[in-house]
């Protein structure tokens, strides 16, 4: 696969409530997350890098379970069928627990950290609303 070039300027323009996913979604109604988180782990997880992606698809996403956000190749509107890479490797897990939440979150301070050639990121890769409302992506 080829990697999709995304022009910055595009996505700064963008809404954010239009390009940020939540993978467990910011108001978990659904029996899929209702059956698999906490109430105090949706707090702790939900604005956290771990637990966000950039898409295309936010709309269609919704509040749906993770099951349905997923979806198959070839389909729209579903991570496995994203032309972003993120949200395609997303589908090679096959459920978004905590667990699931945790190996992600330390894939990417992983990968942060090789990146950027920081020390330690830690506990700064939770974003708060108060933290994204005035700034760009």
């Amino acid at each position: 696969d080829k990697p999709v070039l995304m022009d910055w300027v595009y996505l700064q323009k963008k809404d954010k409530q239009d390009s940020i996913e939540h993978i467990l979604p910011q108001t978990p109604t659904q029996p899929y997350w209702q059956s698999r988180w906490s109430k105090e782990q949706i707090e702790e997880v939900t604005h956290d890098l771990g637990n966000l992606v950039i898409t295309f698809d936010n709309s269609t996403y919704s509040n749906k379970g993770f099951d349905e956000k997923k979806g198959a190749a070839g389909k729209k509107g579903c991570y496995a069928g994203s032309s972003l890479f993120a949200e395609r490797e997303l589908a090679s897990y096959d459920d978004w627990t905590y667990t699931e939440f945790e190996t992600r979150r330390q894939k990417l301070a992983d990968w942060i950290i090789v990146r950027w050639h920081v020390d330690d990121i830690g506990a700064s890769l939770a974003v708060t609303d108060e933290e994204t409302e005035d700034q760009d992506i």
